[in-house]
């Protein structure tokens, strides 16, 4: 059925895809996902982890300070509930 040449090709292609097996083990095993507070996900490293949390944390922040809070605005116009003013077509 199968001569020596073709059961050494089948040998070798089976090393290859276990040494490759082995190799994707190991870095699944120090990589995890992390995923940003814009809703981005990255493939990181576990000891860059932590980095990458603090770096995301620190633009949270940022971003909450450049915002300005909800009850300093002026409102834009004094609308009825309806959100239509009498007399006016939108």
């Amino acid at each position: 059925m199968y001569n020596d040449k073709d059961w050494e090709m089948l040998q070798q292609i089976y090393q290859g895809v276990m040494i490759f097996w082995d190799i994707l083990k190991n870095f699944l095993k120090e990589v995890e996902i992390v995923r940003y507070s814009n809703g981005w996900n990255l493939l990181a490293f576990k000891p860059q982890i932590k980095k990458i949390n603090d770096w995301d944390k620190e633009k949270r922040e940022a971003s909450k300070e450049e915002a300005p809070l909800a009850s300093t605005r002026k409102p834009q116009a004094n609308l009825p509930k309806n959100g239509r003013i009498k007399g006016k077509k939108t």
